[in-house]
């Protein structure tokens, strides 16, 4: 597999695993959701600032699009973990209003 695929690989795990599609997280980008799917699908790579601008959209790292660090990876699931558990709160929050 090559690195292109591979960043493609961890670009559509870390989009779904957001519960994002791929045309809601192109949406957000301000891309056209063929140029998410080429990326995707390791046929283009994002420029720099759009690689950004993914990992933060998706709450990764940058450097895990990347390389595909696996400790950095748990770190962005247990980041997911705890703002499901905020908006848990903030939902009971709102129904005690």
């Amino acid at each position: 597999m090559s690195a292109q695929d591979a960043l493609g690989k961890r670009m559509t795990e870390a989009r779904e695993d957001c519960g994002l599609s791929v045309a809601g997280a192109a949406r957000r980008m301000a891309v056209k959701p063929a140029t998410l799917r080429s990326w995707e699908e390791g046929k283009t790579i994002p420029r720099a600032n759009k690689l950004h601008l993914l990992a933060g959209i998706l709450s990764v790292p940058v450097t895990w699009l990347m390389d595909g660090d696996e400790n950095i990876a748990f770190a962005a699931a247990d980041r997911w973990t705890r703002l499901e558990r905020l908006e848990q709160k903030m939902q009971r929050m709102v129904k005690l209003q």
